[in-house]
This record gives C-alpha cells, sequence and structure tokens, in this order.
C-alpha cells in the first residue's frame, strides 16, 4: 500500500481514492461524489444509519470495512489511540468473563455459588491480556511488519482493524448472562476470526490467502486460551 494513499478517503467498491465523499450545499443538502474509477457512488455509507453498516459488517461485506477503517477516521476526525484504549479493555473484559465461566466451570456468572471476587476476575482479566490478546496482536503485527505489507506509522490502523472486526465478541454478553450451548463458543470464535480475516485484506488491500494467513499464524499460538480450548475440556 503507498505512504501517499494510506490516509486517504476511499471508494468502499473499488478502494480507488477519492478526493471526497460527497458535497454540501446546505445544511442536510448533499451530494454524494462518484468514483472516477468505477462510477459508483464513492460511500453511500454516508447517507444510511449506523445499523445498515453493523449488518454489513456481520455479513463480512468488504465496503463496509473500507467505510469504517478508512473514511470514518478521516470524515469524523476521531481519536483512534483513544478508541484502541477503549476497544482494548472491553474486548479484555469480555474474554475475562468467559474464561472466568471456564475456571468456575459455570454455565452462567449466576451459577456459581458467589459472585466472582474482584481478585479472581483480576486473575482472569491478566490471564487473557498475557496468554491471549498481546500474542495474537503481537504476531499479526510482526508478521505484517516481516512481510511489508504496511509501514510502521500504520500499525495503529492494523491494530484499529483487529479490534473493530472482533465485534462479534460482543455477543459473549448474553452468554455470561444466560445458558448457552457450548458449540455457540466456538462459532463465536470462529466468526471473530473470519472477520479479522477479512479487515486485514480490506486494509492492507492483500489477498484473502494472506491475511488469512497471518489470522490462522497468530491463532496457532492463541489457540490453547481461546474457546475451541474451553469447548474441549466441558465435552
Amino acid at each position: 500500500m503507498a505512504d501517499e494513499s494510506a490516509v486517504a478517503l476511499r471508494c468502499i467498491e473499488c478502494s480507488n481514492v477519492v478526493p471526497s465523499l460527497y458535497q454540501e450545499y446546505s445544511p442536510g443538502n448533499i451530494k454524494l461524489t462518484r468514483c472516477d474509477r468505477c462510477h459508483c457512488y464513492a460511500d453511500e455509507y454516508v447517507e444510511h444509519e449506523m445499523m445498515v453498516v453493523w449488518i454489513d459488517l456481520v455479513l463480512h461485506r468488504e465496503r463496509a470495512y473500507r467505510h469504517l477503517l478508512f473514511n470514518v477516521p478521516l470524515q469524523h476526525r476521531q481519536n483512534l489511540k483513544g478508541y484502541l484504549w477503549k476497544s482494548t479493555i472491553a474486548i479484555l473484559l469480555l474474554d475475562s468473563g468467559k474464561r472466568w465461566l471456564h475456571d468456575h466451570k459455570a454455565t452462567t456468572i449466576f451459577d456459581g455459588p458467589i459472585w466472582p471476587t474482584l481478585s479472581s476476575f483480576f486473575r482472569c482479566f491478566l490471564t487473557e491480556l498475557v496468554l491471549g490478546t498481546l500474542p495474537y496482536t503481537a504476531v499479526i503485527l510482526l508478521l505484517v511488519h516481516h512481510w511489508k505489507l504496511a509501514p510502521k506509522r500504520r500499525w495503529l490502523d492494523v491494530l484499529l482493524a483487529v479490534h473493530v472486526s472482533s465485534f462479534f465478541k460482543l455477543f459473549a454478553i448474553p452468554m455470561l448472562i444466560w445458558r448457552f450451548e457450548r458449540a455457540m463458543v466456538v462459532l463465536l470464535d470462529f466468526f471473530v476470526l473470519t472477520s479479522n480475516v477479512t479487515a486485514l485484506k480490506v486494509l492492507l488491500e492483500t489477498s484473502y490467502p494472506c491475511a488469512g494467513t497471518l489470522v490462522i499464524c497468530a491463532s496457532l499460538l492463541h489457540l490453547p486460551f481461546n474457546g475451541v480450548s474451553w469447548y474441549a475440556s466441558k465435552s
């Protein structure tokens, strides 16, 4: 990916660099920009509700990831570092909840004799941080650097892609409250990994085999501590 186009607005259909997403004639009166390459609207999501974007993210549509990874940060000038800190903590809390259920042999957080103590939950939090999240993201960043898929100054964007595409972990919230089948843990982790592949493919402008290799290599190190090992130990 060229450095000069790394932070440019993109057409969500063909990923071509565009000067703007729309022209505003008056408050609430805009005209979407058309891409010079594919002649489609550069970003139709500008006029859509966020729910439409999330549905397309669930469906693994590349156009939705281009909108979220390329256009949204520039359009709204969001603080990526602040978002990364918040998303990292949220992901760790969700994974820690699943880890606590595993360690306490519970189906929900209400199955145990007592509410999880602060010390036990903090131990699960550290376990997920040291043995789960850090190794997974570190392997992806090292491989991206080794294969020269992105310049160093874009590492925050790579982390953003991994965290944004891990939104399936939000479905772990009802798992902490209601009873669920063990296979749901495996299915949830599978969707997280496939979303990671799609996001990295879009951001790095590479192929699915290349993005899949990044995720598979990171997952091999993360495997003993993810939902697959939980499912195997509980079955």
